[in-house]
């Protein structure tokens, strides 16, 4: 389903990259809240802050009509790619990923379609 095919069936996205911008997200999480410690808004938030390979949120919600469908959590992070043959490192790139954490599709939406 394309953007444009959303809005037209009342679906809204958000993206919310920043701690303030997924906290405007509370009602919403707690409705859809699983049961899943590493799903909790607190823990989530604690871990992004803490984890030195985190760099930030990046949790993606959808909506239709004002009311919470699905949400996918999730940080965006530095790793290294690591390419070995044996004990030798032939490649270790930096990469900057999206990582969603276990238990980190909450929703109706997520459970009953996933094209959207």
């Amino acid at each position: 389903m394309s953007a444009a095919d959303a809005r037209r069936e009342g679906y809204e996205v958000t993206v919310a990259r920043t701690v303030d911008e997924v906290e405007e997200l509370r009602p919403h999480w707690e409705r859809l809240q699983g049961v899943q410690l590493t799903s909790d808004l607190d823990w989530f938030l604690t871990t992004v802050a803490h984890d030195p390979r985190a760099e930030r949120p990046h949790v993606i919600s959808v909506t239709r009509e004002g009311e919470p469908q699905g949400m996918i959590l999730g940080r965006l992070q530095d790793i290294e790619l690591r390419c070995r043959l044996g004990y030798r490192k032939l490649y270790e790139p930096p990469l900057k990923v999206i990582t969603v954490v276990y238990g980190g599709s909450l929703g109706p939406l997520v459970e009953e379609n996933p094209k959207v």
